[in-house]
């Protein structure tokens, strides 16, 4: 997080790649909005990222961290909860550990074919020519 980098490891059909790019840009609005999501009061975000998902999160400030599922991040908090309702994508935390993770056991994927996001997409376009109709669908989930 203190670098604005990811590090992830994406495979599709097969293929094993590491995205190493700088962390995704959304573009938050804070609400008044609250739901509980494993145990803590959440406050509700509407984003856009990629120029044109609409993503809502949950995020609670009491995880200080600015993190979340999928590599969702940048609000006042940690993301509980991440939905990407026009995909029909969501991701919710149900459980909560504050268990210690020793630092060395956290480390980045190593395998795959280094590409940024860019690299990635013109690859999944190239790839996706003759997917047929969830050609799009999947191009837009891979690129998450």
């Amino acid at each position: 997080m203190t670098t604005k980098t990811l590090v992830a490891e994406k495979i599709i059909r097969g293929d094993q790649f590491l995205l190493k790019d700088s962390i995704r840009k959304i573009t938050w609005r804070l609400t008044d909005e609250t739901q509980e999501v494993a145990g803590y009061t959440c406050r509700r975000a509407n984003g856009i990222m990629l120029d044109s998902i609409y993503v809502v999160a949950f995020y609670t400030d009491k995880i200080w961290m600015s993190s979340g599922p999928e590599s969702f991040s940048g609000l006042p908090g940690m993301i509980l909860k991440v939905a990407l309702p026009h995909l029909n994508v969501t991701w919710t935390a149900t459980n909560i550990s504050s268990e210690t993770v020793p630092p060395a056991t956290i480390a980045p994927p190593k395998k795959g074919d280094i590409v940024n996001s860019k690299q990635l997409a013109e690859k999944l376009k190239v790839a996706s020519k003759n997917w047929g109709n969830w050609g799009v669908y999947e191009v837009k989930i891979f690129q998450l």
